[in-house]
């Protein structure tokens, strides 16, 4: 085994995937395990934690669809049975709205291609006051090595944004520390990208904050967050880019579109039927 051959080991409870650089040393490795412990080689991974694998010579498709049925089966959507404690009849519609979603989307998954230049990139949106209830805004990213959507995030920010400024900011930084959290992942794996991460943006505001030397008072309450992205980019690691509101994928984390729409940035996450 050479210093540039890798072996990974995944495991969650008594489910073990192994996969590298070396098919000799990936046999050897699952041999010894077997000889110390009770277990079966299950040989190519099809199935793993609620989630199919399908693997061709150039593709991976993954998808949910069994999973989803159970989900579907357990509630009892042809009945449409109770499924909410206490729930008003908008609250029951809306369940029963995401059911027959499901339903609808059951053999979607996410495809992955085979590509000719493998790099790292993010994208991050940010929908202002959208909540009625406490006016907090939502946070959205998602990273892709220039194929398929492999890491995806979208909550609500935990503190009420004054700004759209500030907002974007909060989601920028959450996007950031997860493009260092995978950048520290891939040199763990020996998939060093000696260029920073690019993480595209579409609000021009946040772009000119945090490439400006030049501190607002109106922008002290996310000083924080400012030093951070600052520093972080004239290290190197990460680059903020602009991309316009019309290309952001990451808009369909934290808003709501007209299936069109929708269908367009399903199909530039790699989202697709089997």
């Amino acid at each position: 085994m050479s210093r540039t051959d890798l072996v990974v080991v995944y495991l969650h409870a008594d489910d073990m995937l192994v996969t590298g650089s070396n098919s000799a040393q990936i046999t050897a490795f699952k041999q010894k395990m077997m000889k110390m412990f009770e277990m079966t080689d299950l040989g190519e991974m099809s199935y793993f934690l609620g989630i199919e694998v399908r693997q061709t010579h150039n593709e991976v498709f993954i998808c949910q669809k069994k999973y989803l049925k159970e989900i579907l089966k357990r509630f009892n959507i042809e009945e449409c049975k109770s499924i909410l404690n206490c729930a008003s009849k908008l609250h029951m519609a809306s369940a029963k709205r995401v059911l027959r979603y499901l339903k609808g989307t059951l053999s979607y998954g996410i495809k992955f291609c085979k590509i000719q230049e493998f790099k790292l990139q993010g994208h991050s949106d940010n929908e202002w006051a959208e909540s009625v209830n406490d006016m907090r805004s939502t946070s959205g990213y998602c990273f892709t090595f220039r194929s398929a959507c492999f890491s995806w995030h979208s909550k609500k920010q935990e503190i009420v944004a004054q700004s759209t400024a500030k907002a974007e900011f909060i989601a920028a930084t959450a996007a950031v520390n997860q493009a260092l959290w995978l950048k520290k992942m891939m040199d763990d794996l020996h998939l060093e990208q000696e260029e920073g991460i690019e993480v595209f943006v579409d609000h021009q505001a946040t772009l000119a904050i945090s490439q400006n030397l030049v501190f607002h008072g109106r922008t002290k309450h996310f000083k924080v967050r400012y030093y951070f992205l600052r520093e972080v980019q004239k290290a190197g690691e990460v680059k903020l880019v602009y991309y316009s509101l019309e290309n952001q994928i990451a808009d369909i984390f934290t808003n709501s579109f007209l299936v069109s729409r929708i269908d367009l940035l399903k199909a530039k996450l790699g989202v697709c039927s089997t």
